[in-house]
């Protein structure tokens, strides 16, 4: 006979003994008030979006990352360094990537190498900023390796155990009203389960209703309970039955009833109370919030003479996504709480897509009626995959997770194929969740507390040794991945040089120069530091337990000899080496200079750079301009010998000032011309000297300037992120490929304002191809689909 427990859960997080209506010890703090300072700290989600969920030894996992502001609704674009770390099933970190994120999107890649062995692991996503809340808003998610070294092993069945739970909306049944009840089914691993036969009868043996239960274990029911009187649950299971009884109503308290159907454009709220209840109340005055990342709005709560407070709210005007109603008193002590969730205004955008190229070696993909200037990413795969079963998308990491407190099974479910019926078992998740996240002790008493910044790249601390101390030189920062030349002022240590908001890119290599007074370079003997907050940390499960598979097939079904075949083994994996080519210098041909001053202008070469390592500099010394440079502001104020005004073009753009001057490595510079009585501007020119400056469109001089700069290598920054390749599959035609196969993945596909894109896939000759699609624009808004299609049918 299958073992059930009936368990009634109280979400309550003050006792509801309250009901008695004893006086409150002591008012707490406005809660309105409390909820904008709780929130006043901006909030990131991140959704990592994985072109598989299971994978195979010598495969790469490849990731798209979003990253939301949670208030503006947008994507989080002061976000830049954003920590993927990977994790066994104890939690131990594995390996850890530092990724560049750039208006609120990151690309990654993690390759799955000998050292894994069959089993599950955890991705994070997380940043240095999201330390500051008590709240985890790292995205966690859950991936299978699987070794075909290893016997693949059949997922095994549940033991019959399950958990039966009753939750009434607002937290207790109340005799004598109507109260509405959550159920919620779970089997021995925490997963929802679907129970078609549970009865409610009372003491006397009398029917009081049936309740039908989600595939996912969820369903509600509504009943009078009074007053003394037992109720049941008769629970059918095959040819078992069993009875369990349900808590007794309470004598006294409120309740609430929320009616939430999409397909309305208003939400009711009715909160009830027993006749008992009401002979108690006196003059004490009730209220409710229904608030959203900090904001509220209150409503006065006063019953009529049956016990009921009703209110219709205009969908329109509500928060998007999550609302929860908090119930409070006089003393402001909240009483009850209730979330639901509004779908007005989130609509989650697909596209057409199409083949319009077809050859042997490749398909051409057109998309069409996307979001307009929106960001995808792609995971192409075969049409019979069973790898890729992700159980969160971008709509429930950015709408749903961050507002529930417990383990939500499958969250992806319901933002995906939306319908009524999802629309009823999302409302009946949010019934048996109870009180949200944010506890309201820490919304009182424990704000978060800023102790860690946003990062903004690293800071490189360099410092200098063997200098004479009358030094009065520079450092030069020659040209890296993300950041032109500098040249930098040493610190209030004359011996050390900080750059911030520096973007290093791991494998590459720095180059440092000391530049003495007169302008010569030569090798920096230094020492170079990182100041991040790169930390290796542990990973706290968020799943039941780890035997939880993560995707629902059945292993069994892929043949261990052909998984053995899906790589071949005769590839073999190589650390990504960086060719770099040594090309002839050749002359530029800056397309910015005009053919009238072409034959005028002077060219910048090495011995003019290291004279002058400034531009300003060398027009002080050549041309006896007057500079003064305001550091803290960053601007430059230019004055001829004559005293006289000065205009300045930058590559055949005319400046209003010559800030852009600003500490312009002379490097930067190609070519430049000084006009003293500016004779093609014209009537502009209004008597000014003219100063034309034309940047350097290649960097002919890097070679020589590295010639004199000491070399250091990255060791730990930011992530190159590689182009996506194909593994070397043995064949395209066995069943391992058609079910843990990739075909393609394309993590930034930007649609352009006609919301079109394109792009082509290796034609591996798989009858039918599966597109798994995710994105947002840059007005937030978002796009979760799956397309397949069917390449019998290409012309």
């Amino acid at each position: 006979m299958k073992k059930i427990t009936l368990q009634l859960v109280i979400f309550l997080c003050f006792s509801p003994t309250y009901f008695g209506f004893a006086q409150s010890e002591k008012s707490t703090a406005n809660p309105q008030s409390s909820l904008v300072t709780y929130h006043n700290l901006p909030r990131e989600s991140i959704h990592l979006h994985l072109n598989k969920t299971t994978y195979v030894i010598g495969e790469e996992i490849w990731f798209s990352g979003y990253v939301f502001d949670r208030v503006s609704q947008k994507p989080f674009e002061k976000t830049t360094n954003v920590y993927v770390g990977i994790y066994d099933t104890l939690g131990k970190q594995l390996h850890k990537r530092l990724l560049l994120a750039q208006d609120g999107h990151l690309k990654g890649n993690i390759f799955i190498d000998s050292t894994y062995t069959y089993g599950d692991y955890y991705l994070k996503a997380s940043t240095n900023w999201m330390r500051n809340f008590k709240e985890d808003d790292s995205q966690v998610l859950k991936i299978k390796v699987l070794d075909a070294a290893s016997e693949v092993v059949a997922e095994t069945s549940s033991s019959g155990d399950y958990d039966v739970q009753f939750l009434p909306e607002g937290g207790n049944l109340i005799s004598g009203i109507t109260n509405n009840v959550g159920v919620k089914v779970l089997n021995d691993k925490g997963y929802g389960i679907s129970l078609e036969q549970i009865r409610i009868v009372d003491d006397l043996g009398r029917f009081i209703t049936r309740i039908q239960v989600s595939k996912l274990g969820m369903g509600r029911f509504e009943f009078v309970p009074e007053q003394g009187r037992n109720y049941s649950a008769e629970v059918e299971l095959g040819n078992s039955f069993s009875r369990y009884i349900l808590p007794r109503a309470e004598k006294k308290g409120i309740n609430v009833r929320v009616y939430n159907n999409s397909y309305h454009d208003k939400v009711g709220i009715v909160f009830r109370t027993n006749e008992e209840t009401g002979k108690s109340l006196g003059n004490r005055k009730f209220y409710f919030l229904i608030h959203k990342d900090g904001l509220s709005e209150k409503m006065q709560v006063d019953f009529d003479s049956s016990g009921e407070a009703k209110f219709f709210l205009k969908r329109s005007d509500l928060k998007k996504g999550v609302n929860v109603i908090t119930l409070f008193d006089e003393a402001n002590m909240p009483i009850l709480e209730r979330m639901f969730f509004n779908r007005d205004d989130l609509q989650l955008h697909t596209a057409t897509i199409d083949a319009h190229q077809f050859t042997k070696d490749s398909i051409s993909i057109k998309v069409s009626g996307g979001i307009p200037n929106a960001q995808l990413s792609v995971s192409v795969l075969p049409q019979g995959t069973v790898a890729y079963n992700p159980i969160d998308n971008i709509a429930s990491t950015f709408y749903l997770k961050p507002y529930l407190s417990g383990f939500v099974e499958n969250p992806g479910y319901y933002f995906t194929n939306i319908s009524e019926k999802k629309d009823y078992e999302l409302d009946a998740l949010m019934l048996t969740q109870g009180w949200s996240r944010y506890k309201w002790e820490d919304v009182f008493n424990n704000p978060p507390d800023k102790k860690y910044d946003f990062e903004d790249g690293v800071v490189l601390n360099v410092t200098l040794n063997g200098l004479d101390e009358k030094f009065k030189g520079k450092l030069m920062l020659h040209k890296t991945e993300h950041h032109s030349e500098q040249l930098l002022d040493a610190d209030s240590d004359k011996n050390r040089f900080l750059v911030t908001s520096f973007f290093p890119v791991k494998g590459e290599q720095i180059h440092l120069s000391v530049v003495d007074k007169k302008g010569k370079l030569s090798e920096a003997n230094a020492y170079l530091r990182f100041l991040d907050e790169w930390r290796t940390d542990q990973q706290t499960l968020r799943w039941p337990d780890n035997s939880i598979p993560t995707n629902r097939f059945v292993e069994s079904e892929v043949d261990n000899l052909e998984i053995k075949q899906l790589i071949t083994d005769r590839t073999i994996f190589l650390e990504e080496v960086e060719v770099a080519e040594e090309k002839e210098e050749v002359p530029n041909n800056n397309p910015f200079i005009p053919v009238f001053i072409q034959n005028k202008t002077q060219k910048v070469d090495l011995e003019t750079v290291q004279r002058f390592p400034l531009f300003t500099t060398l027009l002080s010394a050549q041309y006896g301009y007057f500079i003064i440079e305001n550091a803290p502001a960053g601007r430059v104020f230019i004055q001829s010998s004559r005293r006289g005004g000065l205009n300045l073009v930058i590559d055949g753009v005319r400046h209003p000032n010559a800030d852009l001057l600003y500490r312009l490595p002379t490097q930067q510079v190609e070519e430049f011309w000084v006009d003293r009585l500016s004779r093609y501007e014209g009537a502009s020119g209004q008597g000014n000297e003219t100063i034309y400056v034309y940047t350097r469109v290649g960097n002919n001089l890097e070679g020589a300037f590295r010639k004199t700069a000491s070399v250091h290598e990255v060791k730990k920054g930011f992530e190159n992120p590689k182009e996506f390749y194909m593994p070397k599959y043995s064949t395209f035609q066995n069943k391992a490929f058609e079910q843990l196969g990739t075909i393609h993945w394309i993590p930034d596909l930007k649609l352009d304002a006609y919301g079109k894109g394109e792009f082509s896939i290796f034609n591996t000759e798989t009858n039918n191809i599966s597109f798994f699609i995710e994105g947002m624009s840059p007005l937030g808004k978002l796009s979760v689909f799956s397309k397949t299609l069917l390449v019998n049918s290409i012309p």
